[in-house]
C-alpha cells in the first residue's frame, strides 16, 4: 500500500513561498493544501493560481485544519517565534525560513516548544543540503582535512540592498549580520559540528542606507499597492566579525548587501591535513611525494534551491527522527549574532561568551 503524501500548509505567501516553497515542496513529494497570509485576499489569489484548495487571512484557521501535517513559516522574522510556537503547539511539524528569529531568546523558546510538542523542526538554512556542502561535510567527517583551525565565511553583493520590510529593523531584526549572514554562519557551524563560541569582535557599517533597492518585485507587490518607494535602510549594509571557538578554531565572517567589491561569497577551511573552499568545492592537499594538489570532487546532481532540504524534512517526519537543523545549532548561531550587535554597540569591544 502506497504511503500517503505529507500535507503542508504555508504561512506567509510572499516571494519565497511563491518562488521556492510551493514548487519545491511539491517536487519533494509533499502536497501543499493550504495557504495563509495577513494581506487580505493574497492567500486566496495564490491558492487559485497554484490549484491549492484552502486559503486563509488568519493563520490560526490553517493551524486548526487536522489535515495539515506540517507548516512552512515564511513570514517576516518578527513573527517567526509566534507562528512557529503556535504551529508546534497545534501538533504540526515546522519548517522555518531564515533569518530564524530576532534574537537568541526567541530561538530558545522555539526549541523548547519543539521538544515539548515532540514534533520535527527544520530551521531553514537550506544551503547545507546542497551537494557541495554534503560532500564537504562527509570529507571532514572522514578526517581528510585533519584539525580545522581557521574558517573564513565571506562575501557581499556589489549592489544588492533589499527592499520593503527587509529595511526595517523592527521587522527583520538585523541586516547583513542576521538576514543576509545567517546562511554563512550556519554553514560554518554545521561543518564544525557546532562548537561553542568563546568571544566575538565585530563592526557593522551603514554606508549606503539611502541607495535604491536593487531587488525586483513580483506582480503581487504592485497588485497590492506596494511600490519601489521604500524607506532608507535601518539595518547595516555590511557586517564583519572575528569569532573565537572553544575548539581553538577562529571564524572570520563578512556579509553584506552592498560594497565596492566583486559580487559573490566564499567559504574557506584551513586544516592540518588539507584545506577546502567553495564554490566550486575544491580540496587543497599534498601528494605522498610532497606535490601540492587541488582536487574538485565529483558531485551528485544538484536540485533546485529548497528541494533537498524539504526532502530531508519530509523523510524525518515519516521516520520519526530529528532533522539535522532542529534548532540547537541555530540557538548558537543567534548567540553569535546577538554578540555581534553587542560588540558593535560597544564600539567593537570583544564580547566574551564563556563567562
Amino acid at each position: 500500500m502506497r504511503e500517503r503524501s505529507i500535507r503542508v500548509g504555508i504561512i506567509g505567501v510572499g516571494r519565497i513561498a511563491v518562488e521556492a516553497h510551493i514548487p519545491c515542496f511539491r517536487a519533494a513529494g509533499a502536497e501543499v493544501i493550504a495557504l495563509a497570509d495577513v494581506v487580505e485576499g493574497r492567500a486566496a489569489r495564490f491558492a487559485h493560481a497554484f490549484g491549492i484548495p484552502c486559503a486563509f487571512d488568519d493563520y490560526h484557521e490553517l493551524l486548526a485544519m487536522p489535515e495539515v501535517d506540517a507548516v512552512s513559516v515564511c513570514t517576516p522574522p518578527v513573527a517567526h517565534e509566534e507562528v512557529s510556537v503556535a504551529a508546534l503547539e497545534a501538533g504540526k511539524h515546522v519548517y522555518m525560513e531564515k533569518p530564524p528569529a530576532m534574537n537568541e531568546a526567541q530561538m530558545v523558546r522555539i526549541v523548547t516548544a519543539r521538544r515539548r510538542a515532540d514534533r520535527r523542526l527544520l530551521v531553514g538554512s537550506h544551503t547545507i543540503y546542497q551537494p557541495e556542502m554534503q560532500v564537504l561535510k562527509r570529507t571532514i567527517e572522514a578526517g581528510k582535512l585533519g584539525e580545522i583551525y581557521v574558517v573564513k565565511s565571506l562575501g557581499s553583493r556589489r549592489r544588492g540592498l533589499p527592499h520593503g520590510w527587509y529595511r526595517r529593523k523592527d521587522v527583520v531584526g538585523g541586516g547583513a549580520a542576521l538576514e543576509d549572514g545567517s546562511h554563512k554562519l550556519d554553514r560554518a557551524l554545521y561543518l564544525l559540528d557546532t562548537p561553542t563560541p568563546v568571544s566575538v569582535i565585530a563592526r557593522t557599517f551603514h554606508k549606503f542606507s539611502d541607495y535604491p533597492s536593487a531587488a525586483d518585485y513580483l506582480d503581487m507587490d504592485f497588485a497590492e499597492g506596494r511600490t519601489r518607494d521604500v524607506p532608507a535602510m535601518e539595518t547595516e549594509d555590511l557586517a564583519t566579525a572575528f569569532v573565537q571557538l572553544d575548539t581553538g578554531c577562529v571564524l572570520l565572517f563578512e556579509s553584506g548587501y552592498m560594497a565596492n567589491a566583486p559580487d559573490g561569497s566564499s567559504l574557506w577551511l584551513y586544516g592540518t591535513r588539507a584545506g577546502a573552499s567553495l564554490p566550486p568545492l575544491t580540496l587543497y592537499g599534498e601528494a605522498p611525494d610532497g606535490t601540492v594538489t587541488d582536487i574538485r570532487p565529483v558531485l551528485p546532481e544538484s536540485r533546485p534551491t529548497h528541494e533537498p532540504a524539504f526532502r530531508h524534512f519530509l523523510a524525518c517526519i515519516r521516520e520519526g527522527r530529528e532533522t539535522e537543523s532542529s534548532g540547537e545549532r541555530t540557538v548558537v548561531l543567534m548567540r553569535i549574532v546577538d554578540a555581534i550587535y553587542r560588540s558593535v554597540a560597544e564600539g567593537g569591544r570583544e564580547v566574551r561568551l564563556d563567562r
